[in-house]
């Protein structure tokens, strides 16, 4: 799992390239990843509610990766929601969860060490038995891609494997940012390849988020300063169905 940028780095570098702008952003994101404002949002955001294909979820607070400024508090209640609906033999790719929520899951991540977690590339991984549920939390935009070797197609190779460890009625859910992973871009705007497809997209004016079509986030870009996206894609898919 690949974690948020610290941005008090991010102030030390902007201070010494003299970047009066940039130091001025850095200094408003410490202040919205401070603990007042993580206490305002637990007070507040999250009985604050969304809507997704009808379905009502409360925003996710943790200061963890402080979700209240990122994808993470859409993401892990609608998550959360389908997990609790699954049964059966489950693996996560990518330790996310667990940060978050009591996970008696099996995970899969090639780095990050933790109870449960079997540290190998999903890519070689060969658990010997089917899944009834695979799911990944933004982690796949990172597979071929920050890594010590580039792989262009790894990230393909990786979501067609996890389709053949799905047992015959089982489920792949798996999110990703928009702007993030040219590859996963290209599949979801060009190629079509994803079938079921949740576009949640930020409303910057008050940080909430909204569902939206495709194609009205196909120049979403990634915000690399604070590491957070404007847009997050969750798909859900069959063992046919990518």
């Amino acid at each position: 799992m690949y974690e948020r940028k610290n941005p008090v780095s991010k102030i030390v570098s902007d201070l010494l390239g003299k970047k009066t702008g940039k130091v001025l952003g850095s200094l408003l994101n410490v202040f919205n990843r401070s603990y007042l404002v993580y206490l305002f949002n637990s007070l507040f955001k999250s009985s604050t509610k969304f809507v997704v294909g009808g379905d009502i979820y409360n925003y996710f607070v943790h200061r963890y990766n402080y979700t209240w400024l990122n994808e993470r508090t859409v993401e892990l209640p609608i998550f959360k929601a389908f997990l609790n609906a699954r049964k059966g033999n489950i693996l996560e790719v990518g330790n996310v969860y667990s940060h978050y929520y009591r996970n008696e899951y099996e995970i899969l991540d090639k780095y990050e060490h933790g109870t449960n977690v079997v540290n190998e590339d999903i890519i070689d991984y060969s658990p010997g038995k089917k899944y009834d549920t695979i799911f990944s939390i933004s982690t796949l935009e990172h597979v071929g891609l920050d890594e010590a070797i580039v792989e262009a197609g790894k990230v393909r190779k990786a979501l067609l494997h996890m389709q053949s460890m799905l047992s015959p009625k089982g489920i792949i859910m798996f999110s990703f940012p928009v702007g993030y992973n040219p590859e996963l871009d290209n599949m979801l705007f060009n190629e079509n390849l994803f079938e079921n497809v949740i576009c949640l997209a930020k409303v910057p004016s008050t940080n909430n988020w909204k569902e939206v079509r495709v194609q009205e986030m196909k120049d979403f870009k990634f915000d690399r300063d604070t590491f957070t996206s404007n847009g997050v894609v969750i798909v859900k898919s069959t063992s046919t169905s990518i």
